[in-house]
């Protein structure tokens, strides 16, 4: 194809990438306002976490002050796998779970279900599938006082054992591994020999990505820096309006800083 007929056609690319780029912050600014509506409304919120919650999904349940999952619930924060980092107020309520388990699952992608959910934090009840028909037909009818919501909901709540080839079950490896102050300090642990643990035997395979530093220069190093970073920033702050704010305007800046560095 000459020159005169690729000019107009690569004008036109620019113009429609260009467009895609401003609807997809437009769309993503919504979401983020949707996130901060559910985490200060004033009336309590409940999040029905049946299924896959994942990314966006996590975003718009873990803010919500009445968390309640299943046996067949799937939660994770799968960002960071494919080069992005964990937004949607994850640098909040993961910074917030115990011994390093947020940075954990913030920069592996694990996937957690709904009795390690429950056993770390991440939800505040766990209900059977079978269970959620009458549930939330009882919850329709309570109306909107969180003591008779949390009266309503105990009603069914069951409190599951985690499996023994859970992460939790190990949760002093997770720490040892994860707390460290940066990511190239994590990736230096793991590969001392506790990596060789937790993906064999306790933990499951971590992404490749993440265990191999050779690879890490390939897919945004930035972006795993970043998760790491926000959350401990994140950690700091009050569950109010303006901590909520300064979560979200320290992950905004964040990805600012990794846009250029993730590459499709």
């Amino acid at each position: 194809m000459c020159r005169r007929h690729w000019e107009p056609i690569n004008r036109q690319m620019t113009s429609d990438r260009g467009i895609a780029a401003a609807e997809a912050r437009h769309n993503s600014g919504r979401q983020l306002r949707l996130d901060y509506l559910i985490a200060t409304y004033k009336k309590p919120v409940v999040a029905l976490i049946h299924g896959l919650v994942m990314g966006g999904g996590a975003g718009l349940s873990m803010n919500a002050p009445f968390r309640i999952v299943t046996e067949k619930t799937v939660f994770a924060m799968p960002e960071a796998s494919f080069g992005l980092f964990s937004d949607v107020g994850a640098s909040y309520f993961l910074s917030r779970l115990p011994c390093s388990i947020g940075e954990y699952l913030g920069l592996t992608g694990k996937r957690f279900n709904g009795s390690e959910m429950l056993a770390c934090g991440l939800a505040t009840h766990f209900v059977l599938s079978k269970d959620l028909p009458l549930l939330e037909k009882e919850l329709d009818e309570a109306g909107s006082a969180a003591s008779v919501i949390r009266k309503v909901v105990d009603r069914y709540a069951h409190k599951p054992n985690v499996k023994e080839d859970s992460p939790l079950m190990r949760v002093d490896l997770v720490n040892k591994c994860f707390s460290k102050n940066t990511v190239e300090e994590i990736l230096q642990s793991l590969e001392k020999g506790d990596k060789a643990t937790m993906s064999k035997k306790k933990c499951g395979k971590p992404p490749k990505k993440l265990t191999d530093p050779m690879k890490m220069p390939l897919v945004a190093p930035m972006a795993l820096s970043t998760p790491k970073l926000s959350e401990e920033a994140a950690r700091v702050v009050l569950q109010d309006e303006s901590g909520l704010k300064s979560a979200a305007s320290s992950q905004s800046n964040w990805a600012k800083e990794v846009e250029h560095n993730v590459k499709e």
